[in-house]
């Protein structure tokens, strides 16, 4: 419609400029006519976007590309509200080439992490090979029950080796400048008068407090008032006192 009303008003338009053919009011009725039309095109073309607007709500489109790994709903199911007969979301997508490595960082180690290094990690379930992650984003903040900082890391799997979900253990390099050694965790003294390692100066046994850190099985990091050149007892037990004498038998 709105193109015929145009086409009829352009060419009583221009047989108007012989004075004399088309009356004005002809050609004002012309020119209603065609804005009429057009105003029932653009209302048309709004509903036709507004009918596309909700066919896209019937759509569920991912941020990003990756695989399903869990379906809630099959065609035919109830979707509705969480809490009215969607309690589950309705799809479980996971990106595989990309990962994310959350660790919290004791608030003890906050300021000594190096931020610009490699973290090392491992899995459980492929024993003998260590994976590279690189620090990506800091919560800026400790959380009030661990008291630690959320790190995350990001991971580039592109084998797809490693899985959602896995657990790793996290090796996190700490600044040269720190003053952290990592002990023998036997050798870490939790008593109810507080966290200790063993020192022995001339044959004598001396506690050491200290504040015990990150804990990867078998070794311990602390902070404390020792050195490298210490000995310090491997099997520490409240058995032995402060000020005792004891024999020291290096290991070797």
């Amino acid at each position: 419609m709105y193109i015929a009303s145009k086409a009829k008003y352009d060419r009583l338009k221009e047989t108007s400029k012989t004075p004399g053919t088309i009356s004005a009011l002809d050609l004002e009725q012309a020119l209603a006519a065609q804005k009429s039309d057009l105003a029932q095109l653009e209302a048309a073309r709004a509903s036709y976007h507004e009918v596309a607007d909700v066919k896209n709500y019937l759509q569920i489109r991912a941020p990003f590309s990756g695989n399903i790994a869990t379906r809630n709903v099959s065609a035919g199911a109830y979707v509705g509200p969480s809490g009215k007969g969607s309690d589950l979301p309705m799809f479980s997508l996971v990106q595989q080439d990309r990962l994310r490595l959350v660790v919290n960082v004791p608030e003890s180690y906050t300021g000594l992490l190096n931020k610009n290094g490699d973290i090392k990690f491992s899995i459980q379930s492929i024993p003998g090979e260590t994976f590279t992650a690189k620090v990506a984003r800091f919560a800026g903040a400790l959380d009030n029950k661990l008291r630690s900082q959320w790190v995350e890391m990001d991971v580039y799997n592109k084998d797809k080796r490693l899985l959602p979900g896995m657990v790793a253990n996290v090796i996190l390099p700490l600044s040269e400048n720190n003053k952290s050694l990592s002990v023998p965790s036997t050798a870490v003294l939790n008593s109810t008068l507080g966290v200790f390692v063993i020192k022995v100066e001339k044959n004598i046994a001396h506690w050491v407090p200290v504040t015990a850190g990150i804990a990867n099985g078998e070794v311990t990091t602390v902070i404390g008032n020792i050195s490298t050149n210490d000995v310090i007892v491997k099997n520490a037990s409240e058995e032995i006192r402060d000020g005792q004498n004891i024999r020291v038998k290096l290991l070797k």
